[in-house]
Formats: structure tokens, C-alpha cells, sequence
């Protein structure tokens, strides 16, 4: 054939061919499967190959360079099995392996004899009979060892749609395959190289030809694979003679099995022919030989478009289909081979340039697989197939659905761990990289850390959710029952590692200004960190863009749902009885369809919070999670341990006033995703802290409960009491909570929570938003109902009498206990009397006929003052439990000058409320539905005066009463007490002898105040007489001590002028004490002499008749 010129793209392809030139010729080490030691491919010099055919198609000049291979090590293993006979010489099985595995031959005789499945390179013979005449090729018309490049060169340059007028040569194309690919026709005869190793390996030869056989077939394979990879490379180097897909994809037809196509979820992706050749070839062999042959000689040019394909194969699978299984399975036996999994995190697109939190999801190498969950964001037919009828309440899911998905799960997130650990193992540029993705997924996703997240400016749950399980099972080796290995982890992480962006996040304690200032300072980059520390604070990031994250919005959504869902089904009821809408009617019709638009966005909503639970709640997820926060709260007792040295040396309490430097600059959410997560653990899933991190928990709690002011973030702070009350609260079939032991027997518990509980109740900040009044009224509820739980512990006991030493701290806490009572109460009452009002109304006969809008109005305050009442109620009966739980254990610290009137002045109100006239407008119809039980709170209330009955202070306390306090009060509640059996007559009689002392002191009290005191001796409050009177320094107003004490306990200010003023602060008034107290001895005086007069008058008056 002559010579044609040569276009810029064959030259392009030559030159490829070239670099081939030498490696395709080499000695291969014998394949795993044909039992022969491996040997390290010899590194030779690339010479340019021989023209031996005058180009009669596109490569025919160019092909591998032929080498001389050196001949394999004979096998030294066990005892060869019977061999069969050898059917020829080993020249003439050479020709046959060449012929057999290739399909080609040079003698048109055989390849009629095969019906031209063997192609008959007539070319080829033409060219050796023009060129080597001599050649034994020529002469026997049997393939040589030698002509094994060309053969394989004028095999693949036979076109199927060349013109030619040779009818030899028109048999030859008209029986090639059909449709053939090149790649195909290449890996079939590698997999036929294959068989004849193993055929060779049967036959009785000498080892001396068994090697040279070997050899042989080594070269073929060699050849083969570069051919193979060239075509993966760039197909078009090829004639291509069928129009299917090419190149790299083909082996996607191998690495992905053949069953996908009958994927019964109908993914149309799935469904293709596998070529004959392809069918049933090892991926494993075919990766091996491949590696081997290319490692370090462009294997990322062979294999990194392989990659990319089968990568890419997950894009926009969902976990209801099957075929992500196989996508992940042909990347598992890609990364079987270290050189591969070396290549794959060099890819671009394993992190994707200038990556946001949408493309690292959907566009990054193994972003689509992570992102396959449950959460009906990456799985809405989840949530169609599932749970379309979901009912919201955690305990009607089906079990058998969760388990299915849930096994789904933890079968996807294992084989994605296992992946990133082989990356992660792969080399130490690797490891950067994975943990550059890992990272560059936070970075671009720290506004799901908002309070409202956008989804469009975010990845999905599930990808970041499932980021997170990743990086705990890394964790789960250095997270050890005995936390040997938590001093690894770098408290200065931040300053040694920019890897992480923290620069916006809200720091623990310190501003941006003051954050960046320290990180600039402090910042050491050329630090080495260790890979526990990188991987720890990665799960700390991706605990809370994931699980808290993900928790919350799903939290929210629920909240919605419960608060629409009662309004659609108010809508559905009115539409279906007003008068106005009769069905058929135009605005029927219009209705029905709005209102139904609107039901069925509720169902997809309640479907999604359903979905986003198999995730959320799964308890193998849980226990993870948990082990991890366990881990962490330790972790981060451990950071404010002045010595650092917990756990291993219990941490001492309470924490220095200054805290670490780096503890104030981590990021908020450290302590936030902590503190959220339990408290969602503890409200749910309390059970689980039966196994594991129980004692952990406890630590923290006390820990910050104790040192408050370490958590910046007033929420987290108090949400660290509702941890405790939570953990208290009873569970399942346990009377207890999961807590409740523990709160009595933990050493750090017994040490210092009482007195810790009664400071936290004390200096419940403001959280700066609209609701802070209320916010400190549900931790202070929760905080009494906690010393309620540890009261019968005596061990708590005598701490809390041991605190009352300290009168001032235990002044101020009963001082507020008394303020919440008072408020609570009589808001608990007031709204009660409203209730009763609106059921009055809406009882009357006139009610009904008033317009809709009016009946709705009053329907709607009746529910609100209901509500408002239930928490009044609560909260307000909480308060007054706690006050006669403390004054029956310490009545002393009740009695100092500044609480006891004013303690016995609320309890006088609320007795008069309860007993008094005012009792008939607190009947309600349905008390229970508000939780209105007043026996008990009058019986609360009657043993607070029980209690106090014996002390001297709280008698003259009631006596001083004039607003509420009377005797009929006394006599009205005693009444109730005997007739309702809520006291028995003996208590009965101890409350009325407790009246008659007051009753005496009364009278005694009325006496002195005939005298009318002068008023530069009373009080510019209260106008009453002062017995220890003080200038206080700002308004140089005159008040008794008393008097100031109690004001101070609310309010910190000078009364007049609402300048800043402690107790110590006031100056006494000695000369003004002197005059008062010779004003009341001169007083005194005169009511003796007085006495006197009169009783010397009686002796001397006659006796009358």
C-alpha cells in the first residue's frame, strides 16, 4: 500500500504511540491468578521503534517497542498437580498462544478453518513476504514471537467500512465483529492472554519452555494494556469502527456489574448491553495489570478520567434505587490498588476551584455519594414512598421502615468511610487532601449555623450529616473508654492551623476584634498538627453544621406543622358548616382547592420531618454521637481545669475567676452544639445514657453550673439547667430520670451543686431579647424543681445548711424565691379569674347570637388566659414548694429583718386569695386542664405558716400585716382545712394558736403606734418608725436598714437618684439611732409611770356598795 501524508493529529497520536514504545515491549510479572512471583518492571531506554510496515493504515508504523524481556524466576511453591501432555513443541505453542490470543493469523487455510473468526492479516504476510523473504513466519505461515507488535497493529488497523476490491480481505472485514470497540477487542484478547497462561501452566513442559512460554504471554499482556491504555487515553487514536461510546467510559461497563440493568426502580442510566467481550472480566485483574503496567509511567492519565466517569455516575441517584451500590462498589476495587487511590484526591475535581457549599455537594469527585440520605432534600421519593400519611408522633413510626432505611444507612456510610480511610492511607498528600475536602465543606457551609438557614446558600443535611459520620468513625479510635489519648489533641489548634475559617464564627468570650487580634498575634502555621487534633475539630465543626443543624431546622419545621395543622382543620370544619359555601357552588370549588393546596404541602412537610428522623433518631447514629460528645464535654473540662489534668485528676471546683486565654477564643459553637445536643438526648433518647457518658455529663453540668460565667452565651448557659431537669424528669417504665442517681451520688454533684444551684437561681443573667423576663422564670422554675428532687438526699441538705452561713447569698436567693412566688402567683390568679369571666359569658344565652367575629374574640382570650394560666400556675407553685421545702430546713435564714415581713406579707395575700372572699372567682370549669389544684396549694401555703409557727420574728411579721392579714382569714382557711380533710384538727389547732400570738402581738403593736411618731423618726418609704437608721451616700436620704436591705435584694440602685449602691456602701445614722432610741425609753417610760398611776389609783378608790 503506499505511503499517505500524515496529518497533524496522526503525528499528535504517533508520538503518544512513541512514549508507549518502550514499556510495551517489557517483561511483565506473571498476574496473581497465574501463580508466578512477581518481579519490578526494569526501567529501559526509549528507543524509537523500527518502520517495518510501510504505513498501510493510521498506526501501522508506530507501535510499542519491542524489547527483549528477561525470562520469570521458576516457582519454588508447592508440588505441581498431574500436567497434561504437551499437544506440540513450544515454537509451534507460541504461534498457537499469539494466534489464540489475539485472533489473528497469517495462513488463510486457518482462518477458514475457524470461518474467518480469526482474522487473516493478509497485509502483514504481504509485507514480511516483500521485506523477509527468509523469515519462518513466511515459511510455516505461523505467527512469531517477534511479529507480535505488528500483528497486533495491522489487527487493529483492519477497517470495517475501508473500500477494497481484495476478496480475501473483504471475507476478513465482513467477519470482524459487529459494533466492535476497539477497548473491547483489546481486553478481550487480554483476557485470552490470560487463559492461555493458565493453559501453559497445565502442560507438561520443561521449565526452561514453561518460562519462555510465560515470557511470551507476559509480552502479549504488555502490549495489550498499552494499547489499552492509550485508547482509555484518547479512543480516537483508533479506528473505531462502531459508534458507540469510547475511551474511558468502556470501563465502566466492567467496574460497574451487569445486573444494574435490571435495576427495578427503573433507572434508565442502568439499563445497557455489556459487549460479549467485556462480560465476566475481573475488574480486579484488569486494575491490577494496569497499575502495574502504567505506575509511575501516566497511570493518572489512564485512570483519572475512569474515575471522574464512575464518580459521576452518582449524580442524582437517590437510596431508593440500587445502583449506587454498584457506583460505590467500582470505586472500592479502584482504591484496592494504592497507586490508584494515590491519584484520586489529585484530581480537580475532588475539591472543585472556588467551591461553594452547592458544588463541593453535587459537583466534587465523591460529593454525590456522600450526599445520599434520607432527608427529603437528597431523597424526596423517600418521603413519597414512606411516609406520605406520616403521623408526627415518634412513637407510632414504623418500625420495620426504620430498620430497613436505617440498615440502608449504615451500610452506605460504611463503605464511604471505608473509601476516605483508604484515601486517607493512600500517602501523606492524600491525607492533606481529604482533609482539605472535609474542611472546605465547613468552610463553605458555616451558615448553616444560622438561626434560619437559606438551603439554596448551603449542601443538604445528608451530605454534611454524613460528612459528620465520616469524621466520627476516624475519631472513634482515639476516643477510648480512658481518654488515654486526649492530650494529643492541640488546644491552639486555631493558631497552628488555617485550615478551619473561624475568623466570622462567635467566639466563647471575646468579640472580633479581640479574636482576630489574638489569632494574628499568636498564629504559629509552621507547626505541624497532628491528625487526632485535625480530625477532633473537624467533628466538632461538623457536629454542629450536621446533627444540631439539621436537628434544629427540622425542630422548626415541626413546630410550624403543629401550629398550622389545627388551623386547617379549624378552616376544614367551618367550611364544611357555613352556609354560605354549599357544595357545588363556585366558592366551594374555589375553597376546597385552596384549602386542599394547603393540605397537601402539610403532608409533604410532615413527610420531610418524618424522613429527616430515620436520620436524626437512628440509634446507631445516636450512640455515635453521644460517644463523641462524651468525649468532648471531657475534652472541654479538661481546657478550663487550671491543671489540666481531668479526667485523670477530677476536676477542682469551683474554676478560677480568669479563664484561659484560648478557651474565650474558640468558637461558640464548641459549647453550643454540646449543650443542644443533650438537651435533645435527654428530652428523647434519655436511655441511652444508661450505657455510656453518663458520668461525663454530670461532670459538665456541675461543672458549669458551679462556673456559669464560663458559657458566654446566656441560652447555652441556662440550657444547662434544663439538661439537669431533663435528666431528672421519669422515662419509659423508670421512675426516676436518667439523671436522678447520679444528682445524689456523683462526688462533684454532692460537693457543689446545691450551693451552685442557689447561686446559678441568683445570677440568672438577661438575655437581651424581649422574652428575658420570662426566660429567667422558666430556669428558676427549673432550677426549684431540681432542689426539689435533691431535697431528700441529706447530703444536699447540709450544704444547703452550711450556705445559709453565708446569710447574705441566701438572703438574696430567698429574697427572689419570694419575688417570683408573689408575681407568679397573683398573674396565676388574675388570669384564672379572666378564665372564669370568659366561661361566664360565653355560658349566657345571649352569647350565641352575637356575630361570628365577637364569639372568636372572646374564644380566643378564654385559650390565651388559659395558657398564660397553666404557666403561671406551674411555674408559681414550683416557687412556693421550694419556700416550704427551705423554711422547713432552715428557718433561721428566714428570719433576718429584710425578708421575714415581706415573706410573711405574700404569704397573708395568697391566703387571702385562696381562702378569702375573692376564692368564688377563681372556680374554673375544667381546673385540671390548667392545672389548677388549690387544695394543694393551700395546703402548701398553711405549711410554709406551719413551719414559721415557732419563730418570734415571723409572728411580729404577720402581726405587722395590715393589707391582707386578719383574724376571720384565719378562722375562713381554717374552716376549708377541716371541712376538705386537707389538715387534720391537731395541725388546725396549732394554726390558731399560732393566730392568737399574732393577735396578741397585734394588739401590743396597736398601742405603740397610738403615739404619734415624729416624722423625722420615720422611714421616707415605708413611714414607719426606724430602729437602725442610715444616710445613704448618693440622695443622702434617711432610711432604716431594713428597709434598704430589702430594696437592694431587687435592685441595685439608690431609690432616689438610681445611682449604684451596695449595702455596704450606707453610712449609719448613730446621732439620729440616739435621739429614736431615748425618744422609745423616754415612751417606754411614760407608758410604766402611766401603769403605775393607775394601779396605785385602784389601791386607795373606797370599796362601793
Amino acid at each position: 500500500m503506499p505511503q499517505s501524508p500524515q496529518s497533524d493529529a496522526d503525528r499528535i497520536r504517533l508520538r503518544r504511540l512513541e512514549r508507549l514504545g518502550t514499556a510495551a515491549g517489557s517483561p511483565a510479572p506473571q498476574a496473581a491468578s497465574e501463580q508466578q512471583p512477581q518481579q519490578s518492571p526494569e526501567k529501559k531506554p526509549k528507543v524509537n521503534p523500527t518502520m517495518t510496515n510501510p504505513a498501510p493504515a493510521r498506526v501501522s508504523a508506530q507501535r510499542p517497542m519491542q524489547t527483549h524481556p528477561q525470562p520469570p524466576k521458576p516457582s519454588t511453591s508447592t508440588p505441581k498437580p498431574s500436567l497434561q501432555p504437551a499437544p506440540c513443541g513450544i515454537e509451534e505453542w507460541e504461534s498457537r498462544a499469539i494466534q489464540a490470543s489475539l485472533k489473528v493469523t497469517i495462513d488463510v487455510h486457518v482462518a477458514d478453518a475457524t470461518s474467518w473468526t480469526t482474522s487473516y492479516l493478509k497485509p502483514l504476510l504481504t509485507e514480511l513476504q516483500l521485506e523477509q523473504p527468509q523469515h519462518p513466519a513466511v515459511i510455516t505461515k505461523r505467527l512469531t514471537p517477534d511479529l507480535i507488535d505488528q500483528a497486533l497493529i495491522a489487527r487493529l488497523n483492519l477497517d470495517p467500512n475501508a473500500m477494497m476490491d481484495d476478496g480475501e480481505m473483504l471475507t476478513v472485514i465482513a467477519s470482524l465483529p459487529a459494533n466492535q470497540t476497539t477497548f473491547e477487542y483489546l481486553v478481550g484478547a487480554w483476557r485470552r492472554a490470560r487463559g492461555q497462561a493458565l493453559q501453559l501452566s497445565k502442560l507438561d513442559y520443561s521449565t526452561a519452555d514453561k518460562a519462555r512460554g510465560t515470557t511470551l504471554i507476559n509480552k502479549i499482556k504488555d502490549l495489550l494494556l498499552s494499547y489499552i491504555g492509550l485508547t482509555l487515553q484518547d479512543p480516537s487514536m483508533f479506528i473505531q469502527t462502531s459508534d458507540k461510546p469510547s475511551g474511558a467510559v468502556e470501563l465502566l461497563q466492567i467496574l460497574i456489574p451487569e445486573e444494574v440493568a435490571s435495576d427495578p426502580y427503573g433507572d434508565e442510566r442502568a439499563t445497557r448491553e455489556v459487549a460479549p467481550e467485556l462480560q465476566n472480566v475481573s475488574a480486579v485483574d484488569l486494575l491490577s495489570d494496569l497499575v502495574r503496567r502504567f505506575d509511575g509511567d501516566g497511570l493518572e492519565d489512564v485512570i483519572g478520567p475512569v474515575i471522574e466517569l464512575t464518580a459521576a455516575q452518582a449524580k442524582g441517584l437517590d437510596l431508593t434505587g440500587i445502583r449506587w451500590r454498584s457506583i460505590i462498589t467500582a470505586i472500592e476495587t479502584l482504591l484496592q490498588f494504592k497507586p490508584i487511590a494515590a491519584i484520586f484526591t489529585t484530581l480537580p475535581s475532588f475539591i472543585p476551584a472556588s467551591a461553594n457549599a452547592k458544588s463541593i455537594e453535587e459537583n466534587s469527585l465523591l460529593g454525590p455519594l456522600v450526599a445520599l440520605s434520607t432527608f427529603s432534600s437528597a431523597a424526596p421519593n423517600i418521603a413519597k414512598l414512606y411516609f406520605s400519611d406520616a403521623s408526627l408522633d415518634r412513637q407510632e413510626q414504623s418500625p420495620i421502615t426504620q430498620n430497613t432505611l436505617r440498615s440502608t444507612l449504615e451500610s452506605l456510610q460504611s463503605s464511604l468511610f471505608g473509601i476516605f480511610n483508604v484515601l486517607v492511607r493512600a500517602s501523606p498528600q492524600s491525607r492533606e487532601r481529604v482533609l482539605d475536602f472535609f474542611a472546605t465543606a465547613a468552610n463553605v457551609n458555616s451558615h448553616r449555623g444560622a438561626m434560619r438557614v437559606d438551603p439554596k446558600r448551603v449542601s443538604g443535611d445528608g451530605f454534611v450529616f454524613n460528612c459528620q459520620v465520616i469524621l466520627s468513625r476516624f475519631a472513634d479510635p482515639f476516643m477510648d473508654a480512658t481518654f488515654s489519648k486526649i492530650d494529643k489533641i492541640d488546644p491552639k489548634y486555631f493558631c497552628h492551623s488555617k485550615r478551619l475559617d473561624i475568623s466570622d464564627e462567635t467566639k466563647i468570650k471575646a468579640d472580633k476584634s479581640e479574636s482576630d487580634a489574638y489569632y494574628s498575634e499568636n498564629s504559629r502555621e509552621d507547626q505541624p498538627v497532628n491528625f487526632i487534633s485535625e480530625i477532633f475539630y473537624l467533628c466538632l465543626a461538623f457536629h454542629y453544621l450536621g446533627y444540631h443543624s439539621a436537628q434544629r431546622q427540622s425542630g422548626s419545621l415541626k413546630k410550624h406543622i403543629d401550629m398550622v395543622e389545627p388551623q386547617l382543620k379549624a378552616q376544614r370544619d367551618q367550611l364544611l358548616g357555613d352556609p354560605r359555601f354549599a357544595p357545588g357552588t363556585p366558592g366551594r370549588m374555589f375553597a376546597e382547592k385552596q384549602l386542599e393546596k394547603q393540605e397537601n404541602l402539610l403532608k409533604e412537610r410532615k413527610a420531610a420531618v418524618a424522613s429527616s428522623w430515620i436520620q436524626l433518631d437512628d440509634p446507631s447514629s445516636m450512640h455515635r454521637i453521644l460517644g463523641f460528645y462524651s468525649f468532648a464535654t471531657t475534652w472541654i473540662v479538661r481546657f478550663v481545669d487550671p491543671s489540666h489534668q481531668h479526667p485523670h485528676k477530677l476536676v477542682s471546683l469551683p474554676l478560677p475567676e480568669e479563664m484561659p486565654v484560648e478557651f474565650k477564643m474558640l468558637p461558640e459553637y464548641v459549647l453550643e452544639s454540646t449543650v443542644d445536643f443533650f438537651i435533645q438526648l435527654t428530652r428523647y433518647q434519655p436511655h441511652l445514657l444508661e450505657s455510656s457518658g453518663k458520668e461525663e455529663l454530670m461532670n459538665f453540668v456541675v461543672t458549669f453550673i458551679c462556673s456559669p460565667k464560663y458559657i458566654g452565651n446566656p441560652y447555652s448557659r441556662n440550657k444547662i439547667i434544663e439538661i439537669m431537669w431533663n435528666g431528672t424528669h421519669p422515662y419509659g417504665y423508670s421512675r426516676n430520670g436518667v439523671l436522678s442517681d447520679s444528682i445524689n451520688y456523683h462526688k462533684l454533684s454532692l460537693e457543689h451543686l446545691m450551693p451552685s444551684l442557689m447561686s446559678f437561681y441568683i445570677d440568672v443573667e438577661r438575655t437581651g431579647v424581649s422574652s428575658q423576663f420570662y426566660d429567667r422564670l422558666n430556669v428558676r422554675y427549673n432550677i426549684a424543681r431540681l432542689l426539689k428532687v435533691v431535697w431528700n438526699n441529706p447530703t444536699h441538705r447540709d450544704k444547703l445548711k452550711q450556705d445559709t452561713m453565708n446569710s447574705e447569698k441566701f438572703v438574696r436567693f430567698t429574697n427572689l424565691v419570694m419575688n417570683d412566688s408573689t408575681y407568679l402567683l397573683d398573674e396565676a390568679l388574675g388570669k384564672l379569674a379572666s378564665v372564669r369571666q370568659y366561661e361566664e359569658e360565653m355560658s349566657s344565652g345571649a352569647f350565641a347570637s352575637r356575630p361570628d367575629n365577637e364569639r372568636e374574640e372572646v374564644e380566643q382570650s378564654l385559650e390565651e388566659s388559659g395558657r398564660a394560666a397553666g404557666s403561671y400556675i406551674a411555674l408559681g407553685g414550683e416557687s412556693v414548694r421550694l419556700l416550704k421545702a427551705f423554711t422547713a430546713e432552715a428557718k433561721a435564714a428566714f428570719m433576718a429583718p429584710e425578708i421575714v415581713d415581706r415573706l410573711a406579707a405574700m404569704l397573708c395575700y395568697n391566703l387571702d386569695a385562696l381562702a378569702g372572699p375573692r376564692c368564688q372567682e377563681l372556680k374554673v370549669t375544667n381546673p385540671e386542664k390548667y392545672g389548677w389544684r388549690p387544695r394543694q396549694l393551700l395546703n402548701d401555703i398553711i405549711d410554709i405558716f406551719m413551719n414559721l409557727v415557732d419563730c418570734k420574728e415571723f409572728v411580729e411579721g404577720v402581726a405587722k400585716d395590715g393589707r391582707s392579714y386578719s383574724k376571720t382569714l384565719f378562722e375562713r382557711a381554717a374552716g376549708i382545712l377541716r371541712r376538705k380533710a386537707i389538715k387534720t384538727d391537731q395541725e388546725v389547732d396549732v394554726l390558731a394558736r399560732f393566730v392568737n400570738r399574732v393577735e396578741q402581738v397585734r394588739a401590743e403593736m396597736m398601742e405603740e403606734d397610738d403615739a404619734d411618731v415624729p416624722e423625722e423618726y420615720q422611714d421616707m418609704i415605708m413611714a414607719t418608725l426606724m430602729r437602725d437608721p442610715v444616710i445613704l451616700p448618693g440622695s443622702k436620704a434617711v432610711l432604716d436598714r431594713s428597709t434598704i436591705k430589702s430594696h437592694l435584694l431587687s435592685d441595685s440602685t439608690d431609690p432616689f437618684n438610681r445611682s449604684p449602691l451596695t449595702i455596704e456602701q450606707v453610712e449609719p445614722h448613730t446621732q439620729l439611732k440616739a435621739e429614736i432610741d431615748e425618744w422609745l425609753a423616754k415612751r417606754r417610760q411614760a407608758k410604766l409611770d402611766e401603769m403605775t398611776k393607775a394601779t396605785h389609783a385602784d389601791d386607795v378608790l373606797p370599796p362601793q356598795n
